[in-house]
Order: C-alpha cells, then structure tokens, then sequence
C-alpha cells in the first residue's frame, strides 16, 4: 500500500469525510495537506527515517507505510494535515 491510500484514508478518518458520495476534499487535495504537513512535522521532530518529501513531485520517500511501517510519522502528520485543514475552515466562517 502506498503512502497516498493510507495516509488519506487516515486523513479522512480524522476529518470526518468518509463518505464517497459526496466528499469534501479530492484525494488530490488531501495528498497535498499531507505532504505539506511532512514537511512541517520534520523540522519540529527527528524520525529513524530522514524522509524526503517533495511536495512539487507529490512524493515521500522512503514511502512510511512500507513494510517497515512508520507509525509516529504516519500518524503525526495525519494529526498535523487535520489540524491545517481545520485551520482553514475555520478561517472560512470568520
């Protein structure tokens, strides 16, 4: 499983837009949350993986979800990706 199905699927979980018929955000746009919010997460923590993420490319690589599964980072920035998102919305409706 690449890092795109899991860590959206999470995001989605954490957000409350689980339902397919009628989604607020496109993957595309949750996948930007989450590579945006790796590459803030890694400059406030140290992984055992330095992970290179691209957010131009739309990449994270060693990928986290891989075998050796990087649960702290992959869960740290579905927590951080939500929080932006509810950020956002927030500003929205002030």
């Amino acid at each position: 499983m690449t890092w795109q199905t899991e860590m959206t699927l999470i995001l989605r979980g954490l957000i409350n837009d689980v339902n397919p018929a009628d989604y607020t955000y496109s993957d595309s746009r949750l996948q930007q949350s989450i590579l945006i919010s790796g590459q803030l997460v890694q400059t406030e923590l140290v992984f055992d993986k330095t992970y290179e993420v691209n957010v131009i490319a739309s990449s994270i690589i060693p990928d986290p979800t891989d075998v050796t599964k990087d649960n702290a980072f992959i869960n740290l920035v579905c927590l951080k990706s939500a929080a932006l998102i509810y950020g956002g919305e927030l500003k929205l409706i002030s």
